[in-house]
């Protein structure tokens, strides 16, 4: 890709360490390597650490850094240049809130989001989509890998901890709440360089800071297990069965919504939407569209169908 530049040197990669949620073994010191390795490549470039969050309220951010600063207790630092927390950019305090994942609870969320764009259902993979469907009407439900450069002022991040306790668990081993609060991280390697448990759960720490980062307003965590030792090394507590006050939004924040979506590559929600929300059928007439044109004109004059009723349609399209 970088030899199909016609002005060498004029491009700019960008990459974030703690959001790989997918296998493509992103380093940084990979692409310091590639870079040494091209004496062309190397005049000129330099590193830039972006450090401010424009997108996320300070409480999210706050919950976000204090990840980062458990996952850096448990293995040590990921590399120099992913080595900062967060610091937020706004005004917006936003809102943190655990609510457990009772029948009457979850019921009462999903009536007051189900007719939302604002609102946005997260599970941790794919296969966890089935039970939360289950529970949540809303269209906008996604796994984390699916919600990856999305965004929603609220996120509901459902059964993350209770539907897998013991790869969250096991992060949770060796850290001291005591340690955490830092307002930046100091650099520091694993202990044990042979250590390879990082690999191990690298995906669960990082779906989960992916998945808190989608919110701009507030994140819900829904758990059944409300002692699990992740919720208190975050120092979320419980919220009550307080209910969110929602405004429904109207047909065409839908159709935007959709379009947005669709134009992201998320066909199943945009499919979804249009289903549920916008309930769009089938016309019980013929759909003068470019296919709908095409098939007539090929029944017509390559065809040769019998009769005069595809001619009366092409006629009538034509004058129109």
């Amino acid at each position: 890709i970088l030899a199909a530049l016609r002005t060498p040197g004029a491009f700019v990669l960008g990459g974030d360490a703690n959001q790989i949620v997918h296998p493509n073994f992103f380093s940084w010191a990979q692409i310091k390597s590639l870079f040494w390795a091209d004496p062309r490549m190397t005049s000129g470039q330099d590193l830039q650490v972006l450090t401010h969050n424009f997108r996320n309220g300070r409480k999210v951010t706050g919950m976000a850094n204090r990840l980062l600063e458990i996952k850096q207790q448990r293995f040590g630092s990921i590399d120099r240049e992913s080595n900062f927390l967060v610091d937020p950019v706004g005004d917006s305090a936003g809102q943190i809130r655990l609510l457990d994942a009772k029948p009457s609870a979850l019921q009462a969320l999903n009536r007051q989001i189900s007719q939302s764009t604002q609102y946005a259902v997260l599970v941790l993979r794919e296969e966890d989509k089935a039970a939360a469907r289950a529970v949540f009407s809303t269209p906008l439900l996604f796994s984390v890998q699916e919600a990856k450069g999305l965004e929603y002022p609220h996120i509901v991040l459902y059964r993350f901890l209770s539907d897998h306790r013991a790869p969250f668990a096991t992060l949770c081993e060796g850290v001291s709440k005591a340690g955490l609060g830092a307002e930046t991280l100091t650099f520091r390697r694993a202990k044990d360089k042979g250590d390879k448990s990082l690999e191990v759960y690298k995906f669960f720490v990082n779906a989960l800071y992916v998945a808190i980062t989608r919110a701009v307003e507030s994140v819900m965590l829904v758990e059944s297990d409300d002692q699990h030792p992740l919720l208190d090394l975050l120092d979320i507590r419980s919220s009550g069965e307080e209910g969110v006050q929602v405004q429904a939004s109207s047909r065409k924040d839908w159709q935007k919504e959709a379009r947005k979506l669709e134009l992201q590559g998320k066909a199943e929600q945009a499919e979804a939407i249009r289903s549920r929300i916008l309930q769009d059928q089938t016309p019980p007439r013929p759909v003068f569209n470019a296919r709908g044109v095409e098939e007539l004109t090929r029944k017509i004059f390559i065809d040769q169908v019998v009769g005069n009723k595809w001619r009366q349609q092409l006629f009538e399209y034509a004058a129109f």
